[in-house]
């Protein structure tokens, strides 16, 4: 696949207006904290505890966890979360997979409707479904996705599998 610049959720019309955290809210508005990986050293940004939680196979084991802690999206690096004081959690700490660190026809693209990868390129009507269910707020992006933040960004394109 060749790299192509993704849309945000701004150009596809997606905006915060509810009292919620928004999904769909501009990442310099809403996730300005970034850190390095302390494996890979790729720029990390911020994921809430919430989200954290909803993720992790022990989460009454981490309720301690430092704040601010980071989602890692390099696939070629295992760790998931991390904290600046040095706690991190790999793919086996957590009960999700993270279709993000394990790509592939079978991986999840969109936590909050279930949708996979070879879905996603197959069927060209799912993209703007995810698309009008985030305009209605029917979406729980930082619950459901373990980055805690909306999946249009990732979202494939068709042929892209």
């Amino acid at each position: 696949p060749t790299a192509s610049k993704r849309p945000s959720c701004q150009t596809l019309g997606l905006t915060s207006t509810s009292s919620m955290n928004s999904c769909c809210e501009d990442d310099t508005t809403r996730h300005t904290t970034k850190a390095p990986c302390p494996t890979c050293a790729s720029i990390c940004l911020f994921v809430s505890k919430s989200t954290m939680l909803q993720h992790l196979a022990s989460p009454w084991l981490v309720q301690d966890m430092p704040a601010p802690s980071f989602f890692c999206e390099n696939p070629n690096c295992d760790i998931v979360y991390f904290s600046q004081k040095g706690s991190t959690f790999s793919q086996s700490n957590l009960r999700t997979t993270v279709g993000l660190k394990n790509p592939g026809q079978d991986s999840v693209v969109c936590y909050c409707f279930g949708v996979t990868s070879s879905v996603a390129v197959a069927s060209p009507n799912v993209r703007d479904f995810v698309i009008q269910q985030t305009k209605n707020k029917s979406c729980s992006c930082e619950a459901r996705n373990p980055s805690g933040r909306c999946c249009l960004k990732h979202f494939p394109r068709r042929g892209e599998a």
